[in-house]
């Protein structure tokens, strides 16, 4: 395979020399900030981390609950029928 005989990019234009200035320099007296010694530094606030108000997630809770409290009756109705026998119909 042949390669492309076109001009290629030279050294200089790649990696300008180093006493090149990379930038003008700004004249525009709009654009300089004058006051940045007298104004105090920015401060942000630090986020706050969320805690974690128990070991389960609010939803397992709620479902614990409620299977607590379904095998609660169970277990009374259960047992209120295992003392009072309720006399065979027959």
């Amino acid at each position: 395979m042949a390669r492309k005989t076109g001009p290629t990019i030279s050294q200089e234009e790649l990696y300008p020399l180093a006493d090149e200035p990379e930038r003008e320099e700004v004249h525009d007296a709009r654009l300089l900030d004058l006051d940045v010694e007298q104004e105090p530094p920015f401060l942000r606030v630090q986020k706050r981390v969320p805690v974690r108000r128990g070991s389960l997630p609010k939803k397992t809770v709620t479902r614990l609950t409620w299977a607590a409290a379904g095998a609660d009756s169970m277990g009374r109705v259960g047992q209120r029928h295992a003392l009072h026998p309720q006399p065979a119909q027959g």
